[in-house]
Order: C-alpha cells, then sequence, then structure tokens
C-alpha cells in the first residue's frame, strides 16, 4: 500500500487520487503570509518613529501621586523615572512635549543624571533607542523563525495509508 508524505508544510486539504491514498495540497511557510510578521510591523514602526522623534523633542507621561512614576524620551534615549519621595495627594496623569536641539537634550540628560545621583528615592534609568530597536527585532525574527521551523517540521510526519 503506497503512503502519501506531506513534502514540506501544513496540509490544506484532502483529496482521493486515483490510487486509493490520500494525497494533500501542501502550503509552503511564507513570510509575507505571516500574522507574525504583520502583527510584529507596527511596533517596530511605532519603535522607529520614537527614535526619530526622540531626536528633536522631549516627551513625557506619568502618574503623579505618593510616588511620580514616568516614562520619556529625549535625545535617542527612552528615560524611566521613578520618584518615592514626592508630595502625597490625588493620582493624576501629566503629560509634557516640548522641541529640543542636541545640546539642549545633552545638558538636561547631564541635570536629570546629577540630580539623581545626589537625591534619595529618584530612580532613573536610561536606554538608548538602538538597543530597544535590536532587541525588539531579535525577538521578533526569532518568533519569525520558530514558526518557519513549525512549519518545517511536519515534513514526513504526515503519512496516511
Amino acid at each position: 500500500m503506497e503512503r502519501w508524505l506531506a513534502p514540506k508544510a501544513f496540509t490544506c486539504f484532502a483529496a482521493l487520487p486515483p490510487s486509493g491514498g490520500l494525497l494533500f495540497r501542501v502550503v509552503r511557510f511564507r513570510i509575507w503570509r505571516s500574522k507574525s510578521l504583520w502583527l510584529g510591523l507596527p511596533g517596530f514602526v511605532f519603535l522607529f518613529w520614537g527614535w526619530c522623534s526622540s531626536m528633536q523633542h522631549f516627551a513625557s507621561v506619568g502618574v503623579h501621586g505618593r510616588w511620580i512614576l514616568a516614562v520619556g524620551h529625549m535625545g535617542g534615549e527612552v528615560i524611566l523615572y521613578a520618584n518615592r519621595d514626592a508630595a502625597s495627594g490625588a493620582w493624576r496623569l501629566r503629560s509634557s512635549n516640548y522641541e529640543l536641539t542636541s545640546g539642549e537634550a545633552r545638558e538636561m540628560k547631564t541635570l536629570l543624571e546629577g540630580f539623581a545621583g545626589q537625591t534619595r528615592g529618584i530612580y532613573q534609568a536610561f536606554i538608548p533607542y538602538p538597543y530597544l530597536v535590536l532587541g525588539y527585532v531579535i525577538a521578533w525574527g526569532g518568533i519569525l523563525g520558530w514558526r518557519a521551523r513549525r512549519y518545517r517540521s511536519v515534513e514526513g510526519k504526515i503519512a496516511l495509508p
């Protein structure tokens, strides 16, 4: 008795050939048809846009109350900021946005780093956008590679009498 094997991918439908066994139509993994590609693309575009925007603007959004928790960007970096010794009060959301030159961005970063080093209870992290974009692309590429490998692993496993 013959066995029909799916040569390299996911099977779409089965049909009966004249010889009697099942014949599978095979669809190979195509990157442009992958949902992982199209669902990951907006995140990549957003990171790239944020990187370009941070070169000319300072923008931040934060929650102010007993703690101040904020995230912002300027000068090609993302800034994470927390201040545990803020004035207590009602929680509210604040945002700011203004234009910066590259010199002003360097001065502001130096000022923020110095202020955090002298004051207890203030925590900051400066993460360069190239590291964020690289990390995103590596994770996204890993997911796409994993999906492609899953499609290829079906090879030889589909066998029907």
